[in-house]
């Protein structure tokens, strides 16, 4: 995503003259923002990935306007706290463009200048269309990192877990799945879950409970699960119900658990406490 940046900003740099550019995204519901992006290395008070208050920010005027604002002389903007940071640094003036994605500021663009007054209705008109039309592409590049590390942060988790859509259909799963069972992502994505049932043709009294209640308030217990290579495994299954922020049921988390050695472990050391007490009968009898 910064080589995109990197080459949407030297475009930009055709039409409108700056210095530094960057790219924020707000997160509204904490009332903060993060850097996720600077057009430059050279020296600048600020980097990506700082996380900051809308307090004392330009940003904050830009949520309530919804529209670009520009201070051209930021050695007179003492309301903001950043402004003797970037004076510091040599920046006199900047413009901050909102990126609006269905009616809601995202984030923003900020350009940043060494000289005073540097953007004016002429840059305000171009950068705001500019934004307009790259606004959902900045939304889903956040969203496919947000989901990058996210997938990255379940490769790290022992169960296998998958991501079920509002039916059965499988949306992604993480690397335990695919050694626990024997399938790629790509052969699972979009295929229902019931393909790795012990009986994938058999609809149960437990399979429809499973998915009733896993669409409720959620569901576990231990099923029979078949791998790619036909094995069948007994598993510690939990499905939980994701719901949006209306209470509506989106989609379901299946957590797998691979019982299948504990089981036969205890189903050997229980075999052994049989033969050791029906020993002792025999012994006793024979005496």
């Amino acid at each position: 995503i910064e080589g995109v940046y990197e080459e949407f900003f030297a475009e930009v740099r055709k039409l409108v003259d700056f210095d530094v550019a960057s790219v924020v995204i707000v997160h509204e519901d904490r009332q903060e923002l993060t850097s996720t992006y600077f057009s430059t290395p050279v020296e600048f008070p600020f980097s990506a990935g700082q996380t900051f208050g809308f307090s004392g920010l330009v940003l904050g005027r830009v949520l309530e306007a919804r529209s670009a604002i520009s201070i051209n002389d930021l050695t007179m903007a003492h309301e903001y706290w950043p402004s003797k940071q970037l004076v510091d640094a040599g920046i006199l003036s900047l413009m901050n463009v909102p990126l609006l994605f269905e009616r809601k500021i995202i984030g923003s663009f900020n350009f940043y200048s060494r000289n005073k007054a540097n953007f004016g209705i002429r840059e305000r008109v171009i950068l705001e269309r500019l934004a307009s039309q790259v606004a959902p592409s900045v939304r889903n590049a956040n969203l496919y990192q947000e989901a990058d590390r996210f997938a990255l942060a379940l490769d790290s988790i022992g169960e296998a877990v998958a991501f079920l859509g509002i039916g059965t259909e499988i949306r992604h799963v993480n690397r335990t799945f695919e050694d626990t069972f024997g399938y790629t992502a790509d052969e699972l994505r979009g295929k229902p879950i019931s393909m790795i049932d012990e009986d994938s043709e058999l609809i149960d009294d437990q399979g429809k409970e499973i998915f009733v209640e896993g669409g409720l308030e959620g569901w576990s217990g231990e099923v029979l699960r078949r791998t790619k290579s036909g094995e069948v495994l007994s598993v510690l299954l939990t499905l939980t119900p994701v719901k949006d922020k209306n209470g509506e049921v989106i989609g379901r988390i299946s957590v797998s658990r691979d019982i299948t050695e504990r089981k036969k472990t205890a189903q050997y050391m229980n075999e052994q406490s049989r033969l050791a007490a029906v020993g002792k009968l025999a012994a006793g009898w024979w005496l």
